[in-house]
This record gives structure tokens, sequence and C-alpha cells, in this order.
């Protein structure tokens, strides 16, 4: 209704509806493809709640927020916690991201997020993991601190 305010008034009833649905789209369309830049431009996504709001933060800055849902049936935390586990800068990830998974089985839901605990756990070890085998490469091969900086960057910049 706040669109159809924005309407001309030199048009009829059907037509201020009709341009009011024009309008919203186009305006989705253009934060989407906002989001989608912001996104583009990170190399490391994170899914966050706090106080029953989902934020995606895009190399620790929120790229997206104000977005609250039913905790008790919606799985959206989990949900955005693997796609951004799991993202490598792919275009498709805001059609990924509207997309919402509820379940009112209070069982498949504790699995759910037992599971990506897990995930998120073993995600931790692996990066770890990574940081000192990368560490013993940069000392075998006596890399200088400006390229090991270089190689720690997102390969995708460099090779993609």
């Amino acid at each position: 209704d706040m669109l159809k305010t924005k309407a001309p008034k030199s048009l009829t009833a059907r037509q201020i509806t009709s341009w009011a649905k024009a309008e919203h789209k186009r305006q989705v369309s253009e934060e989407k493809g906002v989001l989608q830049a912001r996104l583009l431009g990170s190399r490391c996504l994170e899914a966050r709640t706090e106080h029953g709001e989902l934020k995606l933060l895009g190399d620790g800055i929120v790229v997206l927020e104000h977005l609250y849902y039913d905790e008790t049936t919606t799985l959206q935390a989990y949900w955005w916690r693997l796609l951004a586990r799991d993202w490598r800068g792919s275009r498709t990830l805001v059609r990924q991201l509207i997309k919402v998974h509820a379940t009112e089985n209070p069982a498949l839901r504790s699995q759910i997020a037992s599971l990506s605990d897990e995930l998120d756990d073993l995600q931790g070890q692996i990066n770890a993991a990574e940081i000192h085998m990368n560490d013993l490469v940069a000392t075998a091969f006596g890399l200088t601190d400006e390229q090991q900086a270089y190689m720690a960057n997102d390969p995708r910049a460099h090779w993609g």
C-alpha cells in the first residue's frame, strides 16, 4: 500500500496496482543486485544470529541484516551457515539465501543443529590445520612475508 501512495496521481486504481507491483519488482531486483555485488566482493562469509536476528557478514562486515524468523520452525540460521560455509563466490547465492526451510519436528531440528555445530567445529579444525600447513610450506620454501600475504589471499582472485 505504501508504494501505491507514490504512484502517479493520473493513474486509475488498476493502473496504480500494476505500477506498484512493477515498482516493487524493480526495487527487489535492485536490492538483490546490490547484495550480490557485496557478496561477490567478499572472500569469506559468516551467518550469525543475535537476539533472534539473522545477519550475513562478508569478510566480517554486515552485508545483510534485520532478518527475523521463527526459531521454533524455521531452519534459516542453519541453512545460511551451510551456505556461508560452502560458499565459493557463486552468483546464485542470493537465490539460495531467500529459500526458506522449516520443520515442525523438534527432533529433526535438534539433529540439524547438532550436525551444523559439528560442521562448524570441523571447519575450524580444518582452517587451523591449513594455517599450520601454510606456515610449514612458507618456512620450507623460504617465502617472504609479502609472498606469504599474497598466497594467503583467496586463490580465486589470482587463478579463477
